[in-house]
């Protein structure tokens, strides 16, 4: 992964043991750097790459942070305000970019992604939006959990 972010002199790795990794960065500007390319995957498989932190627990670390595009919200919808209120829904929000239409929400990766989302305008119409979540690879479009594939899912 070093390599692949242009930083193979600037990092070292160690294998910590069942997939968990510690990457050693020479300096803050550097991590924040690759912090912000996320989310990550090698080999199509996604990976969860956060500052360290003295946390002791088998699912740590569990936040995802994704860039949603909302396809299909018109355009007197598309407010900082309503944008805000779809990315609580899904999680944390981080950052509204409401001239492109799309949230950057931190979400629980143990929880499956939404895919679409009714919304009612103010003539109390329903309409329904798409969320397209970019840099998602690998994951169930059955029970939308990252943590599996459509053909190994337990839900049908």
């Amino acid at each position: 992964m070093p390599e692949q972010w242009g930083m193979s002199e600037k990092i070292t790795a160690c294998d910590l043991g069942n997939g968990h990794f510690l990457f050693n960065f020479d300096n803050e500007e550097d991590l924040n750097c690759v912090l912000n390319q996320g989310p990550f995957h090698h080999n199509f498989s996604m990976f969860v790459l956060v500052r360290w932190e003295p946390v002791i627990d088998e699912h740590y670390p569990s936040m995802v942070l994704f860039w949603i595009h909302l396809q299909g919200i018109p355009l007197h919808l598309c407010t900082h305000q309503n944008l805000e209120s779809i990315g609580n829904q899904l999680g944390k929000v981080d950052t509204i970019d409401a001239a492109k239409g799309k949230i950057n929400v931190e979400m629980e990766s143990s929880k499956p992604l939404k895919f679409s989302r009714k919304l009612q305008t103010i003539n109390k119409e329903d309409i329904t939006i798409k969320l397209h979540y970019e840099k998602v690879f690998k994951h169930c479009t059955t029970c939308g959990l990252m943590s599996h594939e459509a053909q190994d899912c337990l839900t049908k």
